[in-house]
């Protein structure tokens, strides 16, 4: 039978136990047995501790998402000119967050999607990739950042989930990105298209000007581009190749 006696005021940990008949008692400074008690409570506390996985909302999947192997045909309202986008790389992956550079404790992980389609105007490539943000108070979203492999910048997109009124800084074009309008039913340029978000990229000089209305239809993604610097308006011709 083992029994513990902890003495005040010499400050040690007497261990008392019987083995063989007769009584053994070993004496260890409270330092000691203190450390060990405090590393075998750190060791329980971390491997009990639940390690929160963060996935990406489902507006993501309906609106950026799309399967390797899709092709886009976009047209040119005014001179016809075709843009052929076509998904040459698109993932969902779970990323491991760490609380520093040489530390084994994860954070958090969380969902993150990586997407490349190939462009033939203009020919270049653009990726779609996400990032999330995580407030103090345990609130968090998702940012879908795009970059562009011509002119070798990556600006954020938008913020998920949506919310209109929603602006966000732009720090690749110096303006700010904000989602404008939810339509349950609209019409653009001759086609019907249901459940859209409409989104306004501004730029550094005056944050009021517009460079770019886009317009993201569900399931289908981007399905009108207004570029206000080349006076195009590219709109998603149907049907798409979805593979």
């Amino acid at each position: 039978m083992k029994r513990f006696v902890y003495r005040v005021l010499t400050c040690d940990y007497r261990i008392i136990w019987r083995s063989f008949g007769k009584t053994r008692r070993v004496i260890l400074p409270a330092p000691i047995l203190g450390l060990g008690m405090l590393l075998f409570f750190v060791a329980c506390n971390k491997d009990d501790r639940e390690v929160k996985t963060y996935y990406l909302p489902q507006e993501i999947h309906d609106y950026f998402k799309l399967p390797v192997g899709t092709v886009r045909v976009f047209r040119d309202s005014a001179t016809g000119i075709t843009d052929t986008v076509r998904t040459i790389e698109s993932s969902i992956n779970i990323w491991t967050a760490t609380f520093g550079p040489d530390s084994d404790d994860i954070a958090w992980r969380d969902e993150k999607i990586s997407q490349e389609d190939r462009h033939s105007y203009d020919p270049h490539i653009e990726s779609i990739s996400t990032e999330i943000r995580i407030r103090k108070n345990g609130e968090y979203y998702f940012i879908v950042k795009e970059h562009n492999a011509r002119y070798g910048g990556t600006s954020d997109l938008t913020r998920i989930p949506w919310q209109v009124g929603d602006t966000i800084e732009d720090n690749w074009l110096g303006g700010k990105s904000e989602v404008v309008h939810f339509y349950s039913i609209i019409e653009l340029a001759g086609k019907t298209y249901t459940d859209v978000y409409h989104i306004r990229r501004t730029n550094a000089a005056s944050k009021n000007d517009a460079i770019l209305d886009n317009y993201y239809a569900r399931n289908k993604g981007l399905v009108v581009c207004k570029n206000y610097k080349t006076n195009r308006v590219w709109v998603l011709q149907e049907p798409t190749n979805l593979p």
